[in-house]
């Protein structure tokens, strides 16, 4: 997912009260686990072919995107349920 697609999400399913702390602490773990790329990269590429991190790399981000959907498929935003008593 996107940063800004990923935040806007983040901030309309996060009480208002919760959103500052929620941005921050998401992105500094986003940033921390930025950390490890060149590390696990250059690995990657030493001991394979130079394609293998790229192939690596989609598709923990295609596992993460559909843990993330799966995980929140059913939660609704408060926007999404304002003045719906079925929701």
């Amino acid at each position: 997912m996107d940063v800004p697609a990923w935040q806007a999400y983040v901030v309309s399913i996060v009480p208002p009260a919760e959103r500052a702390g929620a941005v921050a602490s998401t992105g500094a773990l986003r940033g921390v686990a930025q950390a490890f790329g060149p590390v696990l990269a250059g690995a990657a590429i030493q001991s394979a072919s130079l394609g293998l991190p790229f192939f690596v790399g989609g598709g923990v981000k295609v596992i993460y995107d559909l843990a993330l959907y799966a995980g929140f498929r059913a939660c609704r935003a408060e926007h999404e349920t304002a003045g719906r008593p079925d929701l």
